[in-house]
């Protein structure tokens, strides 16, 4: 009879003794640090249990050298917050995390008390891993002011290039350009015109002209002093009659 009577307990109650004294830490195998140099560890366990005695955070050297970082109720821990999540969930917030920090490794451990019985179970340790960082992300530094304000310096200059260049430049004629040219020369050949008129004119007028002209003065009384010449005929006024 008390052999049946321990079969029975054992077929109840024997699940519930072994989840109790066989519980695992459960904590991630990396974590990332973030850019501001913070990184999140999450630190819990799997006993199904609410009486959670202690926790904390280890951390490990190389050379398997344990260090407590922070615990439950410390409220000096260096740059290092704990946040309670659940009674089976914790986590710890590290700040400031230096280049020395990737070469440990952090580990949880919980004290829980199951059947009167302190059991202290410790979790895999979690590795930090250093962000990539994003190159393309970043602004281009800040040019100094002497730069921004001074104009880029000039090419120097090429002679071969520049005589090619003014050899092949043609000038693009506009409407009023041409207008002008025409009037210019509108002007000219209208200028030309009078001008051969003007010559032709003269020229007439001297070719009527007699060749051989003898300017003759025609004198009614002889100047005083002087003897009075005679005069052609056809020269001397008519005399009047004294009768």
């Amino acid at each position: 009879m008390p052999t049946y009577n321990f079969i029975i307990f054992m077929v109840h109650f024997g699940p519930i003794l072994l989840l109790s004294q066989g519980y695992e830490v459960i904590q991630p195998k990396t974590r990332t640090v973030n850019p501001d140099g913070s990184v999140f560890i999450s630190c819990g366990h799997n006993a199904g249990i609410n009486r959670v005695l202690d926790i904390r955070l280890n951390s490990i050297s190389p050379k398997g050298e344990t260090k407590m970082l922070c615990q439950k109720n410390q409220t000096d821990c260096k740059d290092i917050v704990m946040y309670f999540k659940n009674a089976s969930e914790w986590l710890f917030i590290l700040f400031n995390i230096r280049p020395e920090a990737f070469n440990l490794t952090y580990g949880c451990e919980f004290t829980l008390k199951i059947n009167d019985q302190h059991r202290t179970k410790k979790g895999t340790p979690t590795t930090l891993i250093q962000a990539q960082k994003q190159a393309e992300c970043k602004p281009p530094p800040p040019q100094p002011l002497l730069a921004i304000n001074k104009p880029p310096p000039p090419p120097p200059p090429q002679p071969h290039q520049d005589n090619c260049k003014h050899q092949s430049h043609k000038h693009d004629w506009t409407p009023l350009e041409f207008i002008l040219i025409g009037l210019l020369a509108l002007t000219l050949l209208y200028s030309c015109v009078l001008t051969s008129c003007f010559i032709r004119k003269r020229m007439n007028v001297n070719t009527n002209e007699p060749e051989n002209t003898t300017y003759v003065e025609m004198r009614t009384a002889p100047l005083s002093g002087q003897p009075q010449m005679d005069m052609p005929y056809e020269l001397l006024p008519p005399r009047k009659s004294h009768e």
